[in-house]
C-alpha cells in the first residue's frame, strides 16, 4: 500500500488490523485513521486544489483554504514553499507538518 493514500483506504488497513486480533476501543481506531489521514493521507496539488478539498485534506479553516485559492488566481499559481508561506491569512506553520503531502 502506498504511504499517501486516503482516509477511507486507512480505515480499511485498520479494520483489517481490527479483524485480525488487533485490540483496542473504538475510539482508539478513529484516533489511528484520524492521524495516518493526516499525516500519511493523499498528496494535495494546491495549484489544483478547490478550496473545499484544501480545507478538508490539509485541516485548513474556510478562510484559510479560501486565502489560497485567491492568492494563486491573483499570482497564476504558487510555485513552492517560500510562495506560499505568503499567501495573507494562512499560518504556515499550521502547514509544516503536512509539508510532504503538499504539492505545486
Amino acid at each position: 500500500m502506498a504511504m499517501n493514500t486516503s482516509k477511507t483506504a486507512w480505515q480499511d488497513v485498520v479494520e483489517d488490523m481490527r479483524g485480525r486480533g488487533a485490540d483496542g476501543k473504538d475510539e482508539d481506531f478513529k484516533a489511528i485513521v484520524d492521524y495516518l489521514a493526516k499525516y500519511f493521507g493523499a498528496i494535495v496539488q494546491v495549484n489544483k486544489a478547490a478550496a473545499k478539498e484544501l480545507q478538508d485534506q490539509l485541516d485548513l479553516t474556510g478562510d484559510e483554504a479560501g486565502a489560497i485559492v485567491k492568492y494563486r488566481e491573483a499570482n497564476m499559481s504558487i510555485k513552492d514553499w517560500t510562495a506560499l508561506s505568503m499567501v495573507p491569512g494562512l499560518d504556515i506553520k499550521k502547514l509544516e507538518p503536512l509539508k510532504k503531502r503538499i504539492k505545486f
